[in-house]
């Protein structure tokens, strides 16, 4: 698993624990990764390249699509071709880069929430919304 930056781990969170939980239902042996997700695109590929130095597993999760993207660029460049899936699925992702296994948020229910939300707190200085909202998820393969 390839992961952003450690010390910033929310909203990474809940995908490093839901990606382990299958990993441990499934009793697969894992290696978790950090690179520094506010670093420039040149920082993480050479960040890649360190940690991908040889073909040595049989798939890469990413916690991002970007991401994803450079390993399997990366790993092309190498002819290794693990199984890269990452995580995000925006319609540019899918549009673009078709090819890519991701999860797929569901971005428009998130962002009618957030207006939602944000309007009624305008309207309502004082009232106390949940800390916390869980949307469901779709692999696209």
């Amino acid at each position: 698993m390839l992961s952003g930056n450690r010390a910033d781990l929310y909203p990474l969170n809940d995908r490093l624990k839901g990606m382990l939980s299958v990993f441990n239902h499934y009793k697969v042996s894992v290696k978790t990764t950090y690179i520094d997700f506010e670093s420039s695109m040149m920082v993480k590929k050479i960040q890649i390249a360190q940690i991908i130095d040889s073909p040595k597993f049989d798939a890469i999760c990413c916690t991002d699509d970007v991401t994803a993207l450079l390993v399997k660029q990366h790993t092309d460049e190498m002819n290794y071709h693990p199984l890269i899936t990452g995580f995000d699925g925006t319609d540019f992702i899918h549009s673009f880069f078709p090819e890519l296994i991701t999860v797929k948020q569901p971005i428009e229910d998130i962002t009618k929430l957030m207006c939602d939300i944000l309007i009624k707190k305008i309207h309502h200085p004082s009232k106390h919304f949940e800390s916390e909202y869980i949307f469901p998820v779709t692999l696209l393969d």
